[in-house]
Protein backbone atom coordinates (compact mmCIF):
# COMPACT_ATOMS: atom_id res chain seq x y z
CA UNK A 1 0.00 0.00 0.00
CA UNK A 2 2.67 2.40 0.73
CA UNK A 3 4.31 2.28 -2.90
CA UNK A 4 1.32 2.34 -4.25
CA UNK A 5 0.38 5.66 -2.63
CA UNK A 6 3.54 6.86 -3.75
CA UNK A 7 3.05 6.35 -6.87
CA UNK A 8 -0.16 8.20 -6.87
CA UNK A 9 1.06 11.33 -5.21
CA UNK A 10 3.82 11.06 -8.38
CA UNK A 11 2.13 10.66 -10.72
CA UNK A 12 -0.53 13.61 -9.72
CA UNK A 13 2.37 16.09 -9.21
CA UNK A 14 3.37 15.43 -12.31
CA UNK A 15 -0.44 16.31 -14.12
CA UNK A 16 -0.27 19.67 -11.67
CA UNK A 17 2.76 19.92 -13.16
CA UNK A 18 1.65 19.64 -16.73
CA UNK A 19 -1.00 21.31 -16.26
CA UNK A 20 0.75 24.57 -15.12
CA UNK A 21 3.14 24.97 -17.95
CA UNK A 22 -0.07 24.58 -20.38
CA UNK A 23 -1.61 27.49 -18.39
CA UNK A 24 2.04 29.72 -18.21
CA UNK A 25 1.87 28.96 -22.29
CA UNK A 26 -1.40 29.83 -23.09
CA UNK A 27 -1.20 32.75 -20.90
CA UNK A 28 1.75 33.96 -22.66
CA UNK A 29 0.03 33.26 -26.23
CA UNK A 30 -2.86 35.75 -25.32
CA UNK A 31 -0.43 38.49 -24.21
CA UNK A 32 1.24 38.29 -27.46
CA UNK A 33 -1.66 38.65 -29.36
CA UNK A 34 -2.74 41.64 -27.10
CA UNK A 35 0.65 43.22 -27.76
CA UNK A 36 0.62 42.63 -31.45
CA UNK A 37 -2.76 43.82 -31.95
CA UNK A 38 -2.24 47.17 -30.07
CA UNK A 39 1.17 48.09 -31.96
CA UNK A 40 -1.01 47.66 -35.52
CA UNK A 41 -2.12 50.76 -37.09
CA UNK A 42 -6.32 51.22 -37.48
CA UNK A 43 -7.23 50.32 -41.07
CA UNK A 44 -9.50 53.72 -40.57
CA UNK A 45 -6.72 55.66 -40.32
CA UNK A 46 -5.32 57.87 -43.12
CA UNK A 47 -1.89 58.05 -44.11
CA UNK A 48 -2.54 60.75 -47.24
CA UNK A 49 -2.79 63.96 -46.18
CA UNK A 50 -5.49 66.31 -46.58
CA UNK A 51 -6.62 67.20 -50.26
CA UNK A 52 -6.09 70.86 -50.73
CA UNK A 53 -9.29 72.64 -51.74
CA UNK A 54 -9.91 73.15 -55.55
CA UNK A 55 -10.18 76.86 -56.68
CA UNK A 56 -13.36 78.66 -56.55
CA UNK A 57 -12.13 80.67 -59.73
CA UNK A 58 -9.70 81.92 -62.33
CA UNK A 59 -7.40 84.82 -60.59
CA UNK A 60 -6.99 87.54 -63.03
CA UNK A 61 -4.01 88.64 -63.50
CA UNK A 62 -2.96 92.40 -62.16
CA UNK A 63 -1.68 93.33 -65.92
CA UNK A 64 -4.51 92.39 -67.60
CA UNK A 65 -6.96 93.91 -65.34
CA UNK A 66 -5.12 97.18 -65.51
CA UNK A 67 -4.96 96.72 -69.23
CA UNK A 68 -8.76 96.41 -69.25
CA UNK A 69 -9.49 98.93 -66.88
CA UNK A 70 -7.03 101.60 -69.27
CA UNK A 71 -9.18 100.11 -72.57
CA UNK A 72 -12.11 100.70 -71.04
CA UNK A 73 -11.81 104.70 -69.57
CA UNK A 74 -10.89 105.67 -73.00
CA UNK A 75 -13.97 104.22 -74.56
CA UNK A 76 -15.45 106.35 -71.76
CA UNK A 77 -13.68 109.36 -72.32
CA UNK A 78 -14.39 109.36 -76.14
CA UNK A 79 -18.23 108.69 -75.40
CA UNK A 80 -18.40 111.81 -73.10
CA UNK A 81 -17.59 113.87 -75.99
CA UNK A 82 -19.31 116.13 -77.63
CA UNK A 83 -21.00 115.12 -80.93
CA UNK A 84 -21.71 117.37 -83.96
CA UNK A 85 -25.36 119.04 -84.49
CA UNK A 86 -27.20 121.88 -86.19
CA UNK A 87 -26.80 123.43 -82.98
CA UNK A 88 -22.95 122.80 -82.89
CA UNK A 89 -21.52 122.08 -85.92
CA UNK A 90 -17.88 122.03 -84.64
CA UNK A 91 -17.50 120.70 -80.97
CA UNK A 92 -14.45 120.78 -79.88
CA UNK A 93 -12.57 118.43 -77.64
CA UNK A 94 -11.24 119.84 -73.88
CA UNK A 95 -7.29 121.85 -74.99
CA UNK A 96 -4.49 119.52 -75.44
CA UNK A 97 -0.73 121.10 -75.35
CA UNK A 98 1.84 120.67 -78.14
CA UNK A 99 3.15 116.65 -77.79
CA UNK A 100 0.53 115.32 -76.18
CA UNK A 101 -1.31 112.27 -77.88
CA UNK A 102 -5.33 112.48 -78.95
CA UNK A 103 -7.15 108.75 -78.33
CA UNK A 104 -9.35 108.36 -81.73
CA UNK A 105 -10.19 105.00 -81.19
CA UNK A 106 -9.28 101.79 -83.21
CA UNK A 107 -5.55 101.92 -82.63
CA UNK A 108 -5.40 105.32 -84.15
CA UNK A 109 -3.84 108.67 -82.49
CA UNK A 110 -2.90 111.82 -83.34
CA UNK A 111 -0.73 114.65 -82.04
CA UNK A 112 0.92 118.14 -82.67
CA UNK A 113 3.77 117.29 -82.31
CA UNK A 114 5.34 121.43 -82.67
CA UNK A 115 4.28 124.48 -83.40
CA UNK A 116 7.07 126.80 -84.77
CA UNK A 117 7.40 130.31 -85.77
CA UNK A 118 9.18 130.72 -89.03
CA UNK A 119 8.83 133.34 -92.11
CA UNK A 120 6.17 131.90 -94.46
CA UNK A 121 6.98 131.48 -98.41
CA UNK A 122 3.94 131.94 -100.75
CA UNK A 123 4.06 130.18 -103.69
CA UNK A 124 0.17 129.64 -104.15
CA UNK A 125 -2.23 131.98 -105.37
CA UNK A 126 -3.23 134.25 -103.29
CA UNK A 127 -0.99 133.63 -100.89
CA UNK A 128 1.21 136.85 -98.58
CA UNK A 129 4.38 135.49 -97.86
CA UNK A 130 5.66 136.72 -93.87
CA UNK A 131 5.53 136.07 -90.71
CA UNK A 132 3.78 132.22 -89.91
CA UNK A 133 3.44 129.44 -88.01
CA UNK A 134 4.55 125.87 -89.61
CA UNK A 135 2.56 123.00 -87.31
CA UNK A 136 3.72 119.21 -87.67
CA UNK A 137 1.10 116.75 -86.98
CA UNK A 138 1.61 112.98 -85.97
CA UNK A 139 -0.35 110.33 -86.73
CA UNK A 140 -0.16 106.51 -85.52
CA UNK A 141 -1.76 103.64 -86.03
CA UNK A 142 -1.24 100.44 -83.85
CA UNK A 143 -3.98 98.70 -85.01
CA UNK A 144 -3.84 95.96 -87.60
CA UNK A 145 -5.42 97.57 -91.09
CA UNK A 146 -4.70 100.41 -92.82
CA UNK A 147 -6.72 103.44 -92.05
CA UNK A 148 -7.71 106.15 -94.01
CA UNK A 149 -7.04 109.83 -93.37
CA UNK A 150 -8.87 111.47 -96.66
CA UNK A 151 -11.59 113.36 -93.72
CA UNK A 152 -8.49 114.82 -91.92
CA UNK A 153 -8.11 118.44 -91.91
CA UNK A 154 -5.89 120.50 -90.10
CA UNK A 155 -6.54 124.27 -89.90
CA UNK A 156 -4.99 127.65 -87.71
CA UNK A 157 -7.21 129.79 -86.18
CA UNK A 158 -6.52 133.18 -84.07
CA UNK A 159 -7.68 134.67 -81.18
CA UNK A 160 -10.82 133.91 -78.72
CA UNK A 161 -12.96 134.70 -81.84
CA UNK A 162 -11.34 131.72 -83.91
CA UNK A 163 -10.22 133.78 -87.20
CA UNK A 164 -9.06 131.32 -89.40
CA UNK A 165 -5.60 132.15 -90.27
CA UNK A 166 -4.66 131.63 -94.64
CA UNK A 167 -2.85 128.91 -95.09
CA UNK A 168 0.68 128.74 -97.03
CA UNK A 169 1.86 126.01 -99.63
CA UNK A 170 5.35 126.71 -99.31
CA UNK A 171 8.35 126.76 -96.16
CA UNK A 172 8.43 122.89 -96.46
CA UNK A 173 4.72 122.27 -96.42
CA UNK A 174 3.33 118.87 -96.76
CA UNK A 175 -0.14 117.62 -96.32
CA UNK A 176 -0.79 114.28 -94.55
CA UNK A 177 -1.35 111.22 -96.49
CA UNK A 178 -4.26 110.05 -97.20
CA UNK A 179 -3.85 106.60 -95.91
CA UNK A 180 -1.93 105.22 -93.05
CA UNK A 181 -0.81 101.34 -92.86
CA UNK A 182 -1.50 98.96 -89.85
CA UNK A 183 1.38 99.40 -87.34
CA UNK A 184 2.49 102.69 -89.23
CA UNK A 185 3.80 106.24 -88.24
CA UNK A 186 2.86 109.55 -91.06
CA UNK A 187 3.28 112.97 -90.77
CA UNK A 188 2.21 116.18 -92.07
CA UNK A 189 3.60 119.77 -91.87
CA UNK A 190 0.82 122.72 -92.18
CA UNK A 191 2.27 126.07 -92.68
CA UNK A 192 -0.25 129.35 -92.14
CA UNK A 193 0.01 132.93 -92.17
CA UNK A 194 0.27 134.45 -88.43
CA UNK A 195 0.89 138.23 -88.44
CA UNK A 196 2.80 139.55 -85.66
CA UNK A 197 -0.21 142.09 -84.63
CA UNK A 198 -2.84 138.71 -84.30
CA UNK A 199 -4.61 138.12 -81.53
CA UNK A 200 -4.09 135.68 -79.37
CA UNK A 201 -4.26 132.88 -78.57
CA UNK A 202 -3.00 130.81 -81.62
CA UNK A 203 -4.62 127.48 -81.98
CA UNK A 204 -4.12 124.30 -84.29
CA UNK A 205 -7.18 122.28 -85.06
CA UNK A 206 -7.30 118.80 -86.36
CA UNK A 207 -10.54 117.84 -87.48
CA UNK A 208 -10.54 113.91 -88.43
CA UNK A 209 -13.59 113.06 -89.44
CA UNK A 210 -17.43 114.84 -89.68
CA UNK A 211 -18.65 113.18 -86.85
CA UNK A 212 -16.23 114.05 -83.79
CA UNK A 213 -15.12 116.48 -82.48
CA UNK A 214 -11.67 118.90 -83.04
CA UNK A 215 -8.88 118.50 -81.63
CA UNK A 216 -7.42 121.60 -80.25
CA UNK A 217 -3.72 122.61 -79.42
CA UNK A 218 -3.43 125.68 -78.46
CA UNK A 219 0.17 127.39 -79.34
CA UNK A 220 2.72 128.31 -76.48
Amino acid sequence: MTGGAVALVVIGATAVAVGAVRSEGSGDAEAQALATSSATPSSSASDEPDAEPSPSGTAVPESGRAGGDDAAAAESARDAEPSRGPDNPFPERPSVEVGATTDLGDGLTVAVTSIDRIEGEAQGIGEIGGPAVRATVEVVNSGPQAQSLAGFAVNAFLGTERVPAGELTGSGAQALPAEVGAGKTVTGRYVFSVPDDSPAPVVISVDTDPSSPLVIVPMS
